[in-house]
């Protein structure tokens, strides 16, 4: 009996009783499919080995060379005092 009012009830108020939550995905988005995409469970696993150790370090240079900032960049931030040096904290 409560299964046939709900039932009504969605029926003359659908956006009311809509869920909150979109629905899961049945198919996964294309960045997410593919034969080298692994999945234990329904979640992505990752299948890579370890890297070796003269491999890190390579990653590590190339980073380093693409994103890091060099002894002089890092001397010259000046970082400014923190609030209660500069008065403004609470002590």
């Amino acid at each position: 009996m409560l299964k046939a009012v709900r039932a009504v009830v969605a029926v003359v108020y659908p956006q009311r009783y809509h869920a909150s939550k979109p629905a899961r995905r049945a198919v996964p988005r294309p960045c997410q499919r593919g034969p080298e995409i692994h999945r234990k469970s329904g979640l992505i696993t990752n299948q890579g080995g370890k890297l070796s150790k003269e491999g890190l370090v390579e990653l590590r240079k190339a980073n380093f060379e693409k994103y890091g900032l060099s002894k002089e960049e890092v001397a010259a931030i000046a970082l400014p005092d923190p609030p209660r040096v500069a008065g403004q904290g609470l002590l």
